[in-house]
C-alpha cells in the first residue's frame, strides 16, 4: 500500500479531522544548495557578535537559525529572514512533486482541515502552492517568516491550534524529518512519516 493510501486509512481509523503538512521533502522537494545558505548564516552570526562560537556554526541550518534568533532577537531575525527569502527564491534549482500526496490533498480537501507548517519562507513556497492549485485548499500556511522559532519549536502549532474549539486528538502532523516528529511529540499530536524523496 502506498503512503497516501496508508495515510487515508489511518486518518479514517483514528478519526483525524485536522492535518498539518510539512512542505519541503513532504509535499514537494526544493532542490537548493543548503550548504551555501549555512555559510551565509554563519557569516551573519559572526557579524552580529561573539555569542555564537565558530563550533556552533557547524549546526544544521535549522539549529543555526533558531540559535541566531534566540541569542540576538528581532533585529537578527529580520536580517536572517530577508537573507533566507532571497536565498530560497534566487537559488531554487528545481521543484520535485510528491504526486500521490498532492492528489491526496485535492481528493480529501472537503473532508478535512489542511494546514502547512514549514521551515521554508512564504516567498518560496506560496508561489509553488499557487501553481499547483493548492494554496486555497490550506486553512493556514505557517512559514519560517511567520513564527519566532522554527521546528522543532512549537510556535507554528499554536498559530493553527485553538484550544477553545480544537482537540489535539483531531490533529496529525505529516512530515519527513526528525524535527517534524519531535514537534508532534512536543505538542501531543500523532505523526505520520513520509518517505517519498
Amino acid at each position: 500500500m502506498n503512503q497516501p493510501a496508508q495515510l487515508a486509512k489511518l486518518i479514517k481509523e483514528k478519526e483525524k479531522r485536522s492535518l498539518i503538512f510539512d512542505f519541503d521533502e513532504t509535499l514537494f522537494f526544493l532542490i537548493l544548495p543548503w550548504d551555501k545558505h549555512q555559510e551565509e548564516l554563519g557569516r551573519l552570526a559572526l557579524s552580529l557578535g561573539d555569542k555564537i562560537t565558530k563550533e556552533n556554526l557547524a549546526n544544521d541550518v535549522t539549529g543555526l537559525i533558531n540559535q541566531i534568533i534566540s541569542v540576538y532577537g528581532k533585529a537578527a531575525k529580520d536580517k536572517l529572514y530577508k537573507m533566507s527569502a532571497e536565498f530560497e527564491v534566487n537559488n531554487l534549482e528545481k521543484v520535485l512533486v510528491n504526486d500521490g500526496l498532492v492528489e491526496f490533498v485535492k481528493k480529501y480537501q472537503d473532508q478535512h482541515r489542511f494546514f502547512i507548517w514549514s521551515s521554508n519562507m512564504s516567498a518560496a513556497i506560496e508561489p509553488i502552492l499557487k501553481d499547483y492549485g493548492l494554496l486555497e485548499i490550506f486553512d493556514k500556511v505557517i512559514t519560517k517568516d511567520r513564527v519566532d522559532l522554527i521546528k522543532p519549536y512549537p510556535d507554528g502549532f499554536y498559530q493553527i491550534y485553538n484550544p477553545e474549539v480544537d482537540k489535539r486528538s483531531d490533529f496529525m502532523m505529516i512530515g519527513d524529518s526528525g524535527f517534524d516528529q519531535e514537534v508532534a511529540k512536543r505538542v501531543g499530536i500523532d505523526f505520520f512519516k513520509i518517505n517519498y524523496f
